[in-house]
């Protein structure tokens, strides 16, 4: 456990820290196509938890033709993934592959790597839980704005299930290897 520890420690410090303040998304700029609008993170926070509706992200849903409940589902579906190998499987190859897909649809800013940023994401949106949902991944995201593209939306999610699927089932396999060993 003391191994875990100094991995989350080390992940928050390379997150980079601000007045003693890691520093994480305020806000998420929205794009589809040429068309940005900026959204707060505490906006999408507020629609989770109290459901409450601010006229800004009334306005975007109207134009997107998308109702707020189906927004709120989407922001809070969770995605089984162990925090710990979250980390394990996010630092290789494949890991990388993945992360590099995921970070063309959600960014630190336009056209930029953002692999390192969203491997702390999503492993600091897992470890507490052994669960993450794309609000978590929004809200640890390790920069003050963080861009998502809506369009590649749908396939970034689903890439991310799918890597969750593999870890499950790679723990699944080493269990049962194990418990042949003993």
């Amino acid at each position: 456990m003391k191994w875990w520890n100094l991995v989350l420690g080390a992940l928050v410090g390379s997150a980079g820290l601000l007045g003693g303040r890691a520093i994480a998304a305020e806000e998420i700029v929205l794009t589809y196509g040429s068309f940005q609008r900026s959204v707060g993170v505490e906006e999408l926070t507020a629609l989770v938890q109290l459901g409450e509706v601010t006229n800004q992200l009334d306005s975007y849903f109207d134009r997107a033709e998308v109702s707020p409940e189906r927004v709120r589902q989407l922001l809070t579906e969770e995605i089984p993934m162990q925090g710990v190998a979250a980390d394990r499987i996010l630092n290789n190859p494949l890991g990388d592959a993945l992360l590099d897909r995921v970070s063309e649809v959600i960014y630190p800013e336009p056209r930029s790597a953002g692999r390192g940023a969203m491997r702390a994401a999503i492993v600091l949106s897992s470890v507490d839980n052994d669960k993450l949902s794309l609000l978590e991944i929004l809200q640890n995201y390790p920069t003050s704005q963080v861009y998502v593209d809506v369009e590649r939306l749908a396939d970034a999610y689903s890439d991310i299930q799918g890597a969750s699927q593999t870890v499950q089932d790679v723990l699944n396999i080493l269990g049962r290897l194990e418990g042949l060993a003993r």
